[in-house]
């Protein structure tokens, strides 16, 4: 059974995360939860917390109920305490207090690469975010992403080719996918060996304010950010946004610069943002070899035969009516 005296403290409204760590630190049973009194609990905290909140009694009952629906979909409550949190997310200023987990969470021997951007790309956006993410999953790099419709798919799909483990940080709550069209995508990247990741308990429904907020957890958990194609006023330079905050690396692929799809990406690269085509720049900053690449090939290079057997040997990729093929 989950944590429920952190689940409990992760219901309380009106907290910043620091002083829900700290009450996290200071009450060490469910028994004291419930017995401390709001008074009690603002002198442990330094902003205060807000007297609309149940009674402690109750945030127990829905701790208990949240974590049987936790069990009952398959997932596990995480939280700030444990040895499976993701240590990055620790550096937060806003670390999520707990996590709920479906499937298995990225290793710490490599660094992971989160990628993001728009949800219409264009066909040059989508190619190159799959791409991105086969080339970093072929060097041995995690990918984490959103697991939206369009740049964020494309990329899970991409380091899912390549059997690489790829992590979704969702906006709603653990027990649904959104959109429902990814249901399919979801389950490949738990068979994968990946992990869907929420903030929010099961029946939480998506809603406009969760994305950006949730952002944080995508560039939080990875050492490095890529905008693949972002127009102005997208939720992906929100993430951007997060990532300097973090002090993360923050890149931007030259493919999705281009156009009003990509005119919130060209003025990222213009702030700042270190400009890619590929994953060479990244991997050579950290030092990581890339053996093997991904080229694009035009479909009549080989016969339908030949591009059968040339797949099913793991060298030909097939992505979106595009061929690619491993070369070194």
């Amino acid at each position: 059974m989950a944590d429920i005296l952190s689940i409990a403290i992760s219901l309380i409204k009106g907290i910043i995360p620091r002083d829900r760590i700290a009450l996290g630190f200071y009450l060490s049973s469910i028994e004291e939860f419930e017995q401390t009194s709001l008074f009690e609990m603002i002198q442990m905290t330094t902003q205060g917390i807000s007297h609309n909140n149940p009674a402690n009694a109750e945030l127990v009952r829905r701790a208990r109920k949240i974590a049987e629906d936790v069990e009952r979909s398959g997932a596990r409550a995480v939280s700030y305490w444990d040895r499976e949190y993701p240590p990055l997310l620790r550096q937060m200023a806003d670390s999520p207090y707990m996590l709920y987990v479906r499937g298995t969470l990225p290793k710490q021997d490599r660094p992971a690469v989160a990628i993001v951007g728009t949800r219409q790309p264009t066909p040059a956006g989508r190619k190159a975010a799959f791409s991105l993410a086969a080339e970093l999953g072929l060097a041995g790099l995690p990918i984490i992403s959103g697991l939206a419709a369009g740049i964020d798919a494309a990329a899970h799909w991409g380091a899912l080719k390549v059997q690489q483990q790829t992590v979704a940080i969702m906006g709603n709550g653990i027990d649904r996918v959104y959109p429902s069209s990814n249901r399919e995508l979801a389950g490949r990247i738990l068979q994968n060996g990946g992990a869907l990741i929420s903030e929010y308990p099961p029946y939480t429904p998506a809603s406009r304010f969760r994305f950006p907020e949730r952002n944080r957890i995508i560039s939080g958990i990875a050492r490095a950010l890529v905008v693949v194609q972002a127009p102005e006023k997208s939720g992906a330079l929100i993430t951007a946004d997060h990532a300097l905050d973090q002090d993360r690396e923050v890149y931007v692929h030259s493919a999705g610069t281009y156009g009003r799809r990509g005119a919130g990406a060209l003025r990222l690269s213009d702030e700042g943002g270190m400009l890619i085509v590929d994953a060479q720049k990244i991997l050579n900053a950290w030092r990581i070899p890339m053996d093997e690449r991904l080229e694009t090939l035009q479909p009549d290079r080989f016969s339908p035969s030949r591009r059968l057997e040339e797949e099913l040997e793991g060298h030909l990729l097939r992505f979106d009516g595009l061929w690619y093929r491993r070369v070194g």
